[in-house]
């Protein structure tokens, strides 16, 4: 497919398009910038595996009318950035992206207007460790995961034993190219997202040994360990039957929380992964998401 296929067209007057250089690597990011007045909040979206950011247009273009500004970014070995890069996939250690998320939400905060951070899938794994490292001075407010890669489908990875040796290995040989194959059927059943998903350019599959390590190590260490500590309010959505990551880890990681936590969790009748392009759930959780941010900024 070619790479202009997927072009974005001209954009709306509050909507821009910018690559940014952080350590060593051009990231390509996009801003929603509220017109009319000071935003309520700011949103910061974190994309999942082998996705891009562009796919969250349309979140951020509803949160936007609700008066909530939104940053988001292609993580290093994904989507443009990764294309643009040396290795797809290389996401690197997860410290080296809560440092990228950081950066971006110090250049991105607008004075006074509460943050917080969106996560979906391998990104909802991500922020949910991201929000747990307490000595990150990021003035994060919340944290919103979907459907966040706690606990994976066990049919998309290799036994206990076999792991803790790649685990091993990730850490002696890091960039050993892995293909990660999902069951795409169970992202979602919007066929025409479905199309888009499979055709895109920025949509691919190519990973490393110490990114797929990183998502399900660190995944399951939050779940099991970190959530028994967590420090700021949280929001958790997720599908009951998802047969990529499993609402049964979201379940576990909400009952280990602290007991007087500002804390939610939403599990959805539905076998989907991306409830975001659900038709029957779209607006549902958009407006979950958007009454959960608003209700934390008074």
């Amino acid at each position: 497919m070619a790479q202009n296929s997927e072009d974005l067209g001209n954009l709306p007057s509050n909507e821009s398009v910018e690559w940014v250089s952080f350590e060593g690597t051009d990231y390509y990011t996009r801003s929603f910038r509220v017109e009319d007045g000071t935003p309520k909040a700011l949103v910061v979206i974190i994309h999942g595996f082998g996705e891009h950011c562009d796919r969250y247009q349309d979140m951020a273009r509803f949160f936007v009318s609700q008066g909530i500004q939104v940053f988001t970014f292609d993580l290093k070995g994904f989507g443009k950035t990764g294309r643009k890069g040396a290795r797809l996939g290389a996401l690197g250690k997860f410290e080296d992206v809560y440092k990228t998320i950081g950066f971006f939400i110090d250049k991105n905060k607008v004075e006074g207007v509460p943050v917080f951070v969106y996560g979906h899938s391998m990104g909802g794994g991500i922020v949910l460790n991201f929000g747990a490292e307490k000595e990150l001075d990021s003035g994060v407010k919340g944290i919103i995961a979907s459907a966040p890669a706690l606990e994976t489908n066990p049919d998309n990875h290799y036994p206990g034993v076999i792991m803790k040796i790649l685990h091993k290995t990730a850490e002696i040989f890091p960039n050993i190219p892995m293909t990660i194959k999902l069951n795409d059927t169970g992202i979602t059943s919007n066929l025409e997202e479905l199309e888009k998903y499979r055709k895109s350019f920025y949509n691919y599959d190519k990973t490393t040994l110490q990114t797929a390590s990183e998502m399900l190590r660190r995944g399951e260490e939050c779940m099991l360990i970190k959530s028994k500590t967590y420090p700021i309010p949280v929001l958790i959505v997720h599908g009951t039957n998802d047969q990529l990551t499993m609402s049964k880890g979201s379940q576990t990681f909400y009952d280990n929380l602290p007991k007087d936590l500002d804390k939610e969790l939403h599990i959805l009748e539905s076998d989907y992964h991306e409830l975001h392009f659900e038709k029957d759930y779209k607006d549902k959780v958009y407006n979950i998401y958007s009454s959960w941010i608003l209700n934390r900024c008074s």
